[in-house]
């Protein structure tokens, strides 16, 4: 109780110099070789260690027994802490006396990836971008966006975790999301069940397989037709749609692309729609590709979205075109 009780009143008298004194040392340390800024780490005073950070508090310091704020906030699987300390430089590479790296004292699998200096979805959270549908006149349209592959898995670089991400297109309100990439990819991020997971979320999914290897165009060209059309009817319906592949660069790029030609576009409008997001339209095999798809007029299209089919008594599912399984037929130019 004691020493909860001087903890408490050190951790209010640091709060007063920081907010009220400007020649205090924030680097100074105690008996233990302990700052201001391992007493607010053991407390998880966040906003005092904000503070403290922004007052140049240095966060690789050690006390007596080897230990930095890092360190304690590892310790404790603090998450924002943790996070915070990266951003502010905390060397993932400093061990404790025992030879522990940060990684090595966390205990939460996203945390501890994060601090062994990969990407994750704590470090990374996921983004989508979205297109620019403006160019559309007339007709109300749902929204379309592009990121990478949620839970994405990269050797050394990335260990992003599903669930985190899922609940992020959850929060997002993402209702369908495109994967514009190969069932042998996903089984290899151990994502084997990808498809089926997201739609127990809620989330209306759609694959095509797309492979990551040059040319990186599709198997089918019918089945790449057959998806865009799939696409278009939930914009249509106002829907929320994101496209993904692993990186959420090319594979996804060429994807919208073809939506926004089929939105009424034309290869440089789509060029300039990727560019409002920083992202570009480059890879000549897809603008080949884009340049061959006939498409019809969008207005053609709302026409056969009238409600006769459904006064006709034909389901929706009748209405759509059906996904057939993908060929191992090559598309070449």
């Amino acid at each position: 109780m004691g020493k909860s009780l001087l903890e408490g009143n050190m951790i209010q008298i640091l709060r007063r110099l920081i907010l009220e004194r400007h020649d205090v040392d924030i680097n100074a340390q105690d008996g233990g070789g302990n700052t201001a800024l391992h007493y607010a780490t053991v407390n998880s005073q966040f906003s005092l260690v904000e503070a403290l950070l922004m007052k140049g508090a240095n966060v690789n310091i050690i006390n007596i027994q080897g230990i930095t704020p890092a360190h304690s906030a590892a310790i404790q699987n603090n998450i924002n802490l943790s996070l915070l300390f990266l951003l502010h430089g905390s060397d993932i590479e400093l061990a404790t006396p025992e030879g522990k790296l940060l990684g090595d004292l966390a205990t939460d699998a996203q945390l501890k990836q994060s601090l062994f200096g990969l990407r994750t979805s704590l470090t990374n959270p996921l983004c989508i971008s979205y297109l620019d549908l403006s160019f559309v006149e007339g007709i109300k349209l749902g929204s379309l966006g592009i990121c990478m592959c949620p839970g994405r898995i990269q050797k050394k670089i990335w260990a992003r975790d599903f669930q985190l991400d899922l609940e992020y297109l959850i929060q997002a309100n993402c209702e369908v999301l495109v994967s514009v990439i190969t069932r042998k990819e996903l089984n290899e991020m151990g994502l084997t069940y990808f498809i089926e997971n997201v739609n127990k979320k809620g989330i209306e999914s759609f694959q095509i397989s797309v492979s990551n290897n040059w040319p990186n165009v599709p198997n089918s060209f019918d089945e790449f037709q057959v998806m865009t059309v799939n696409v278009i009817k939930r914009l249509l319906k106002g829907k929320r749609v994101v496209v993904h592949c692993d990186s959420g660069k090319s594979r996804s790029i060429f994807f919208g692309a073809a939506i926004l030609l089929l939105l009424g576009a034309n290869i440089e409008k789509a060029k300039q729609i990727f560019r409002g997001i920083n992202e570009e339209l480059s890879n000549p095999a897809h603008i080949l590709y884009l340049n061959k798809i006939k498409y019809k007029s969008l207005e053609e299209y709302r026409e056969k979205q009238q409600p006769s089919k459904v006064e006709a008594g034909e389901s929706d599912s009748e209405a759509e075109p059906e996904q057939r399984p993908l060929n191992d037929t090559t598309f070449s130019v």
